[in-house]
């Protein structure tokens, strides 16, 4: 590999601590810029980017909230001064709080306007796309619009001579078991033919190939008639691989400036009703001076091809094929490549895996066991993809053969001595003559399963999951339609797999929340990070809450109560297990203005009394786990919560509101659908996300959902 030192590294660290003014890191990473060029010292980086990433998110937690519309506007001019862009063509550029919610957003703006039927249809085409692309385009998939996900460069060209081919989505780094590399110059041949008789709009996704991606010279070649739409992930790539804050990139282009202005006012519209913005706080995380800077992004391309041909030049036993961008334009290039055995059952690739993970130990490499790309540190895990090798296997999505696997490898900016070695780890390994020869030489049989290798597939809806085609959406709003697809969904496999492997804190213990302490006792459930979505809006809105009536419902260990109470609110506190209600009775300290009550929703509470706010954070996933903890937290199924809320419209005063705290763990779309149905209205009060290397530990997207009535139902 090139440059690859840990000197550098740490210089580069520096400069980054130097920019957030982390004065706390100088020392140490001044001292490993003298040091060598060691493994131990390379450790002692990967500890101190993760305190330095901490620091940061601490420091803007506490003191940044920023202006969002200023942060924006100062960020997208960031962008377009750096756009090159050909004569007559113009842009606009806005984020979002995803590169899914950025797709999301786009397709919905774009039904919108074209609003297909059965006698105007739809068809749109893909090539490649990430999965989030793909998961966009399910969604909205129904009988007036068709999808085609070209297998092939002839498919793909052959969908486009369709004159109903409307919208193509296109990524020029495409990748299922293989990646492949779009000719461009064929591309613009055959689209400018076809442009002169149907009007179409290309959408680009350049995630892969990052910002070195020629879009100037695509512009320059287009048909001026087209409408061009580029959307990229800003997680880790334009963070320097810190992941400090989901965010996606939405850039369009025209020829036509006062079209493109419109197109871009309706989306900042259509973005605000679906509550997908970074919010003040998520915009401070981001506020750094190299957000949208290359340099991490060129190292992790650097370092992934050094690999990828470091692999393909030596004859190894064990390997089949290395998978990467092949071609000499500088962004034909990937943050990962895949590897494939020749034996790539699960069998097979669990040993491999067990293999790898105890060499890693023993040589004290920094090469983690874990999914995605483009982290500073490296990374590899086990794909068992949704496609077949065999095109006639009927497409890219529900694959019924038994699964291959596929070896991600993804390669980080780090340049310390790991890199050099985490080649000659897998030249070691892939040497071997034989799967046999391997086992035997490690004296081990895989204990390893599909469940513990595998990182979630991409699959296909279910029939009753696609909110375009669930009962009673025909009847809904533009609006509540755009909210309910910007609303994440998760396959039942993943929610299964988070949900049973979650910790599940019944110990008891002292709890913190904004440097207060509440002691919880043992036997009941420790506020978790759900829980502090309405802890922090009853902080935010104490005013709202003095002299009002409050019910909360599920109260637990009873914190959203005492804050209530202290907001100068009448406080109604009911749970259906009496330790729970117990144990918050005696936190409460016998506040005079809380109340307790143990019993099934309102069963026990004063028929008498109605609230200005209910607050609830409801088990709400269909799946039964059979365990009865996991069940008591959980496990509800829709009729839950429709009998909340049933019971909270006869409870809530006119003009209160509802707050549920949620997570994509629940059917989201499901729970909207029965709230719209039930005449309430809704909005998101507050909305975070947590990947899977967040401070608190717990990945996922969790949301606040206020609710409010049409009308008062009469008891």
């Amino acid at each position: 590999m090139a440059v690859n030192c840990s000197r550098q590294e740490a210089a580069n660290l520096r400069t980054l601590a130097t920019e957030l003014d982390l004065e706390s890191l100088q020392e140490p990473l001044l001292r490993l810029e003298d040091g060598e060029n060691s493994l131990q010292n390379e450790r002692r980086l990967v500890d101190i980017t993760d305190e330095l990433r901490r620091l940061w998110l601490l420091k803007q937690s506490a003191t940044g909230k920023g202006n969002p519309l200023l942060i924006e506007k100062r960020l997208a001019a960031k962008l377009a001064a750096r756009e090159i862009l050909p004569p007559n063509w113009y842009d606009q550029h806005i984020f979002y709080c995803s590169g899914m919610a950025a797709a999301q957003n786009y397709l919905q703006h774009y039904l919108s306007r074209f609003q297909p039927t059965e006698r105007n249809r739809l068809k749109i085409l893909s090539w490649g796309g990430y999965y989030e692309i793909l998961f966009s385009i399910e969604v909205v998939r129904r009988e007036s619009v068709e999808w085609v996900d070209a297998k092939s460069e002839e498919d793909f060209y052959e969908t486009l001579a369709d004159p109903s081919t409307r919208l193509v989505f296109l990524d020029p780094i495409a990748f299922a078991v293989k990646m492949r590399v779009l000719d461009i110059e064929r591309f613009l041949d055959l689209w400018n033919f076809y442009a002169e008789k149907v009007p179409r709009t290309l959408v680009l996704d350049t995630t892969l190939c990052g910002r070195n991606f020629p879009l100037s010279s695509l512009l320059g070649g287009l048909n001026p008639s087209t409408t061009v739409c580029r959307i990229t992930s800003a997680l880790k790539l334009d963070q320097e691989g810190l992941e400090l804050q989901n965010a996606g990139i939405l850039s369009l282009y025209n020829s036509d400036e006062n079209l493109l202005y419109g197109s871009w006012k309706e989306l900042m519209e259509f973005r605000d009703w679906t509550s997908t913005a970074l919010t003040g706080e998520e915009w401070s995380r981001l506020d750094t001076p190299f957000f949208l800077e290359q340099r991490h992004a060129t190292d992790v391309f650097q370092n992934n091809g050094l690999l990828a041909e470091a692999l393909a030049g030596n004859q190894l036993a064990l390997l089949e094929s290395v998978s990467y961008p092949q071609g000499v334009e500088t962004w034909h290039q990937s943050p990962f490549l895949f590897v494939q055995t020749h034996d790539d059952g699960i069998e097979a690739q669990g040993l491999m895996t067990e293999v790898l993970v105890h060499e890693i130990r023993r040589r004290g490499l920094s090469l983690d066991l874990g999914a995605s790309f483009g982290f500073r540190q490296h990374r590899f895990e086990v794909i068992v993809p949704d496609v077949s090798s065999d095109p006639s296997d009927g497409g890219r999505l529900g694959s019924t053969k038994e699964p291959k696997t596929l070896l991600r490898v993804s390669m980080g900016s780090g340049q310390g001595p790991s890199a050099n070695l985490i080649t000659e780890l897998f030249c070691d390994v892939f040497s071997y003559p034989s799967l046999d020869c391997l086992r035997r030489a490690y004296q081990s049989r895989s204990r390893l399963t599909q469940a513990t290798l595998i990182n979630f597939p991409f699959r296909p809806f279910q029939a009753h999951q696609r909110p375009s085609e669930k009962a009673g959406c025909r009847d809904l709003t533009v609006q509540q339609e755009a909210l309910l697809e910007s609303l994440p969904l998760l396959p039942d496999s993943e929610t299964r797999y988070w949900l049973s492997t979650a910790d599940v804190d019944l110990n008891g213990g002292p709890y913190e929340f904004e440097e207060r302490e509440f002691f919880v006792d043992q036997g009941v459930f420790m506020p978790n990070f759900l829980s502090t979505l309405i802890f922090r809006q009853i902080t935010l809105q104490e005013q709202d809450f003095e002299n009002k009536d409050v019910a909360i419902v599920g109260c637990g260990a009873g914190v959203e109560g005492i804050l209530s109470a202290e907001a100068g609110a009448e406080v109604y506190l009911t749970d259906i297990d009496p330790v729970a209600v117990a144990s918050a009775q005696k936190l409460s300290n016998d506040h005079p203005r809380m109340h307790f009550y143990s019993g099934n929703l309102f069963e026990k509470v004063p028929a008498h009394l109605s609230f200005d706010f209910i607050l609830c954070h409801p088990p709400s996933v269909e799946l039964d786990f059979g365990d009865p903890i996991q069940a008591q937290i959980y496990f509800s199924g829709s009729q839950f919560i429709t009998e909340l809320l049933e019971e909270c419209k006869v409870r809530l005063n006119r003009s209160g509101e509802l707050w549920l705290a949620l997570s994509d763990r629940s059917d989201l779309r499901e729970i909207s659908k029965i709230v719209f149905q039930g005449q309430w209205q809704l909005d998101i009060l507050q909305r975070e996300r947590l990947s899977d290397f967040d401070l608190r530990g717990e990945r996922g997207e969790y949301l606040l959902f206020r609710l409010g009535l049409s009308q008062k139902i009469e008891r």
